[in-house]
């Protein structure tokens, strides 16, 4: 029993250290960019689709987030917005990523390209939808209006008086990037079982690379950024909801595995498994989205499936939509249902 849930522990801790590490860079790239990734467009519908479209595929909930400030205030179309929910995953793509590395990059190209298309179709169908004026922002600070010069200090500076706060995130990536280069995070050498995510040497060295990126900043950013960027932010608001549904869904699927055909019974049911994929996919959050891409990456659920879930779910960046135009929510939310249902049956009666 220890065993096992070491097992699952160690696997959680690779998934859910590897969202986090990926989500510090992004948060740091916005802010030096001063989330100026979205000032070049307004000219025409295409521009739009396409901007929303590549926003809504970048891992994490930062180009959703920015899409639905855009919608809110007026600068992209209802099509543009449809198109970046659909083709988004949110915070999942990240758990894709660390879990399924060689097929993400289709399944994000297929989640653009419907997107896409649910884009160009609703603004053929509803050309007039708006939003109010919100009072959504995404938070850049005042003091980190200079770029570098805001986020970058001095590694030695910082590390004469270092808060608490820095002091433990750099201690949790270091060991974070040993546990992976020393195999101790994910399945024991030889003890690949069925239900685990398989380590690629090239995906170690990859968490590798982006902890100890990571692990650099953290040394060298300004005590503003690390407390209320990554710390706040990140680390508090992210890490704590992101490893307990990670360990969660691990935990049930292992044991699923081990006391139940469970591989027979989602094979033997695909109608109703698509069906929990679609009302799961509704809950605007990140976190019990977590199940379907799991299941995908133990190969216990086809791609259509995980299609249909991550077409209708658009992880959290759907919640300041719903406090901005709640008809516009409900709204998108149908269309996502309608493409996750069509792709799902497709995928069903094709048996992809």
């Amino acid at each position: 029993m220890t065993g096992f849930v070491s097992h699952v522990m160690r696997e959680a801790l690779m998934v859910s250290g590897f969202v986090m590490v990926m989500m510090l860079l992004i948060e740091y790239v916005n802010v030096v960019s001063q989330g100026r990734w979205n000032q070049s467009l307004k000219t025409s519908s295409l521009k739009q689709l396409l901007l929303a479209t590549f926003l809504g595929m970048t891992p994490g909930c930062l180009g959703a987030f920015l899409v639905v400030s855009m919608f809110t205030h007026g600068t992209v179309r209802f099509g543009a917005l449809v198109a970046c929910m659909v083709a988004t995953m949110g915070d999942e793509t990240f758990v894709l990523i660390s879990m399924a590395p060689s097929e993400s990059v289709t399944i994000m190209l297929l989640l653009g390209a419907a997107g896409m298309t649910a884009g160009w179709l609703t603004n053929l169908i509803w050309p007039s939808v708006r939003a109010p004026f919100g009072t959504y922002h995404w938070p850049i600070h005042q003091e980190d209006h200079h770029g570098h010069e805001s986020v970058l200090g001095s590694a030695p500076e910082n590390l004469r008086h270092p808060s608490w706060q820095r002091l433990l995130l750099s201690g949790g990536i270091l060991v974070f990037t040993i546990s992976v280069l020393a195999g101790w995070l994910g399945h024991e050498e030889g003890g690949h079982t069925e239900g685990s995510v398989h380590m690629e040497e090239y995906i170690t060295w990859l968490f590798s690379v982006a902890a100890l990126a990571a692990l650099i900043l953290a040394l060298w950013v300004k005590e503003h950024f690390l407390l209320h960027h990554w710390w706040q932010h990140i680390i508090r608001g992210h890490f704590p909801k992101i490893f307990l549904w990670t360990f969660g869904v691990i935990l049930v699927l292992s044991l699923a595995q081990q006391l139940t055909d469970f591989s027979l019974w989602v094979q033997s049911n695909p109608l109703q498994v698509l069906g929990l994929a679609i009302l799961i996919g509704l809950i605007p959050q990140s976190g019990p989205h977590i199940l379907f891409v799991t299941l995908f990456a133990h190969g216990e659920v086809p791609l259509s499936i995980l299609l249909a879930n991550s077409i209708v779910q658009e992880g959290h960046a759907g919640l300041p939509l719903l406090a901005e135009s709640r008809s516009s929510f409900f709204r998108m939310k149908a269309i996502s249902a309608i493409i996750g249902i069509f792709v799902g049956l497709l995928g069903y009666f094709l048996e992809f």
